[in-house]
């Protein structure tokens, strides 16, 4: 029993060696068409550059010739070969996702208290789980952390014409916490 148990974690994790080489060269691949020399992120810095040129130089007389991209970019961005090559990756990422949930399933222990849900244990809220493992005590950290409005103190001074009134403001003491 223990060395099926063993020969199938083996196979997996070859699998596993394998998922992640094919995700290795089509990463690679997905690399080179962008950082290549005149590549996709060389393209798209020489248009925003020529883009920040054309808006410094919109409102004089003339007419400004704007950023053309090469053919070999215009061919990646018509076939969408990044596109298919993002597809082919979540696909790979899946099935590496798909082969650890596997061995992790073969690394269960046997009592089995790890794997267990919370529900499982008997907590299922979060009432019950402070009746089983208590309340934090530190009440008077949120009361520092929170935030508050306090009633003006200022009272405005009166004139001959007017009489004097309170101030109508709260200032806000920001805290990281608002309730």
């Amino acid at each position: 029993m223990s060395s099926k148990k063993s020969e199938a974690l083996t196979a997996l994790y070859n699998a596993k060696i394998q998922k992640l080489s094919e995700e290795k060269a089509l990463a690679d691949k997905m690399n080179d068409i962008l950082t290549r020399r005149g590549g996709l992120n060389d393209g798209s810095k020489a248009c925003r550059k020529n883009l920040k040129a054309a808006i410094a130089v919109a409102n004089q007389p003339g007419y400004f010739e704007y950023y053309v991209p090469s053919q070999e970019v215009k061919d990646v961005e018509e076939s969408k070969v990044l596109n298919s090559l993002v597809k082919s990756l979540e696909k790979v990422h899946r099935e590496l996702n798909q082969i650890n949930d596997d061995i992790s399933h073969h690394h269960v222990p046997r009592d089995g208290v790890m794997g267990q849900a919370p529900q499982e244990l008997g907590l299922t809220s979060l009432s019950h789980w402070f009746d089983t493992y208590g309340r934090p005590k530190n009440d008077t950290l949120l009361d520092e952390l929170k935030t508050t409005f306090q009633p003006s103190p200022k009272i405005y001074g009166g004139t001959n014409h007017h009489r004097s009134f309170k101030s109508q403001s709260s200032p806000m003491k920001v805290g990281r916490v608002t309730k």
